[in-house]
């Protein structure tokens, strides 16, 4: 009888925790959706309030924008190959954005 109850305990947890994980996933995924296209020549700070502080901070830029300093790097949920990028000039405001996909 006790060996079930654990039982029912641990499985309970797992469900629980696969929850919570996948509907974080999703919350986030609504927040860069709904965010990501008002991210238009705003200083660094307002950027992180819309999105969330990035996944990664690349120096020097992944991409090819014209004065970039650095870029900030969001994964997008549910996929490994999927990227936001978000590039900054040497005064910390956006000059451009793009969506990433390895191959």
């Amino acid at each position: 009888m006790k060996k079930r109850k654990t039982t029912f305990l641990v499985i309970s947890i797992l469900i629980a925790a696969v929850t919570f994980a996948v509907a974080s996933r999703l919350a986030y995924k609504h927040r860069l959706e709904r965010n990501l296209p008002l991210v238009r020549e705003l200083p660094e700070v307002e950027v992180i309030s819309l999105l969330g502080h990035p996944h990664r901070v690349a120096h020097p830029c992944l991409g090819a924008n014209p004065g970039c300093s650095f870029d900030y790097v969001y994964s997008m949920p549910f996929t490994s190959v999927g990227y936001d990028v978000i590039s900054f000039d040497n005064s910390g405001r956006v000059i451009g954005k793009e969506e990433w996909y390895s191959p």
